[in-house]
């Protein structure tokens, strides 16, 4: 095969593991491809050995005390549930399935089948993703079709109802951690942007798409991700250069028109279009920039008064012990993890996500990139305002750790120590 077909089932791979769906007549089969897919290539990597950086070994030994804070919190509580063990190893998974697609373009890319960037394979998957959603959208009896053939997940699809219609891809009905995958590639693009890996042709559409990908698949991702635009934007401005600014503008305008028009010529759409715009909407009947989801939001942190054991401790729980939903009633993932294992547990939990970002900063720093600040930040921004609203940290070392990976061994022609093996 050429280097275009390798690239271009690298990056069906990369879609697949971020976006997995199962085919009902042979779902065994089809899952035990997607779990051989997602931990044989780690496997291999162990079996052959690799170069590890003394970074990726601290953040081992991070990672090895967060698993037996998990077992400590247990022990102290004595509630003895492991609903999250349970999910932390679903989530390990995810993980090490980036991690495994990682190690399979490093191994093409030492035997030069592959030329592009791990980077820019990561951006064309998450494209190729939101193109298929735009396919469904504008194809229903496409959708209807491929509703059928795969595995649902829940017995209610919330894509009939129509301020989700555009929440749907090739895994079925894609929400809060789709819209996630779209905001953590966008500080993938941010970086290869100001560094200059992408041309400006490249980068338009790469925005047009990113844009459209978070406004399908969740409010707080579409206004995550118009966030970073216009802080790249400034940035992009403070070192003279207008062109991405000019490129926004145009699609801001390009935006309003086209919701205009759809608004008022398309009955149909009128109803997704209130939903979206109805922070704006409460704002100016009564002077509130609020929504559903916002007052629910709220209600959380209203309720949220543990008790000085649970506050230090946690009770042990991830579940709701009647069986509905997370304990503590929450979905806001500092408040959820606090209710499990206390303020200690959450602050070995998040040390995960500051390494990396730390790693980061120091690999763009010392090796004289761009962004060597700006990067960083928008890392830690995406985190909190995420974590802020739902348990984000498993999604974002899912992404965030094979961008980490791709940056450390771009230099470098080796990553395994015994080559003869294969």
């Amino acid at each position: 095969m050429n280097k275009k077909t390798w690239s271009f089932l690298l990056i069906l791979l990369l879609t697949y593991i971020n976006g997995p769906f199962f085919f009902i007549v042979i779902t065994p089969l089809h899952r035990a491809f997607y779990y051989a897919i997602s931990v044989l290539p780690v496997f291999f990597a162990i079996y052959k050995g690799f170069k590890r950086e003394l970074t990726l070994t601290h953040f081992c030994l991070t990672f090895f005390f967060y698993v037996i804070s998990i077992f400590l919190v247990q022990l102290i509580t004595s509630a003895y549930d492991f609903q999250f063990l349970i999910a932390f190893i679903r989530s390990l998974l995810n993980i090490v399935g980036t991690l495994s697609i990682f190690i399979i373009y490093q191994y093409l890319k030492e035997r030069n089948k592959i030329t592009v960037s791990f980077r820019e394979i990561t951006l064309k998957s998450v494209i190729f993703y939101i193109s298929g959603s735009i396919l469904f959208l504008c194809i229903p009896p496409l959708k209807s079709l491929w509703s059928s053939i795969i595995v649902q997940f829940g017995t209610i699809d919330f894509t009939n109802f129509i301020e989700y219609i555009t929440r749907f891809g090739f895994a079925g009905f894609s929400g809060f951690g789709f819209t996630y995958w779209v905001t953590a590639c966008t500080i993938v693009f941010c970086y290869m942007y100001i560094n200059k890996e992408i041309t400006e042709k490249k980068a338009h559409f790469y925005i047009f798409f990113l844009l459209i990908g978070s406004f399908f698949y969740g409010r707080t991702g579409f206004v995550v991700t118009a966030l970073f635009f216009v802080l790249l934007t400034m940035y992009s401005l403070f070192y003279k250069k207008r062109k991405l600014f000019n490129f926004f503008v145009f699609i801001i305008i390009v935006f309003v028109a086209l919701g205009f028009v759809l608004y008022f010529t398309v009955p149909a759409i009128k109803p997704f279009v209130d939903w979206l715009l109805e922070p704006l909407f409460n704002y100016l009947d009564g002077g509130k920039i609020e929504s559903a989801s916002t007052n629910g939001l709220k209600r959380f942190y209203e309720n949220f008064h543990p008790s000085d054991k649970t506050l230090f401790f946690g009770d042990g729980y991830w579940l709701d012990l009647n069986g509905n939903g997370y304990y503590g009633h929450t979905d806001v993932g500092f408040m959820r993890n606090i209710y499990y294992g206390g303020i200690f547990y959450t602050l070995i939990q998040y040390s995960l996500v500051l390494s990396v970002i730390l790693y980061i900063m120091l690999w763009i720093k010392n090796n004289h990139k761009k962004g060597a600040f700006f990067i960083p930040f928008l890392m830690f921004l995406d985190f909190a305002l995420f974590e802020l609203k739902g348990d984000i940290v498993f999604l974002w070392l899912k992404q965030f750790i094979p961008f980490y990976l791709c940056l450390n061994y771009s230099e470098k022609k080796e990553i395994f120590i015994n080559t003869q093996l294969v």
